[in-house]
């Protein structure tokens, strides 16, 4: 996240623009090759095309070609429309399950169909069954 001015830190607006993707010196959206950052505030949902995934403030690439990642805060979104033009995983697992579908979880367990601002984990199904959970803050 930038820096912001402290009447403004906590608006949705400045939390909106200051949720970005960081390209590596070279990168461009035409021709993304290496791991990228974002940044997030809170409750910034984050969603991309399934040859991306993110692990630990980087996205990483499974598959060349067209790719995309979306903002989501509150009201607004964005998206990044990129191009990948070269793998930035090598992590055959994650490359070659095709995604079934997705749910999200409360804390407590509920099944939830769209996550409001809180803390969720999302299930994401695999088409050879398996599955794998990860963290969601919004």
């Amino acid at each position: 996240m930038y820096p912001t001015l402290q009447a403004f830190a906590d608006t949705a607006v400045s939390n909106y623009f200051a949720s970005i993707i960081v390209l590596v010196d070279g990168d461009t959206p035409e021709a993304v090759k290496s791991p990228f950052f974002y940044g997030s505030a809170n409750q910034a949902i984050w969603t991309s095309s399934d040859n991306l995934y993110f692990n630990d403030g980087k996205v990483y690439s499974t598959a060349q070609g067209p790719a995309w990642v979306t903002k989501s805060y509150g009201k607004w979104s964005y998206t990044w429309n990129l191009n990948v033009a070269a793998l930035t995983s090598v992590d055959t697992t994650k490359a070659s399950k095709t995604i079934a579908g997705r749910s999200y979880y409360d804390l407590n367990g509920r099944s939830v169909a769209v996550p409001g601002a809180g803390v969720y984990i999302q299930v994401t199904r695999y088409t050879d069954g398996s599955t794998t959970a990860t963290k969601v803050v919004r």
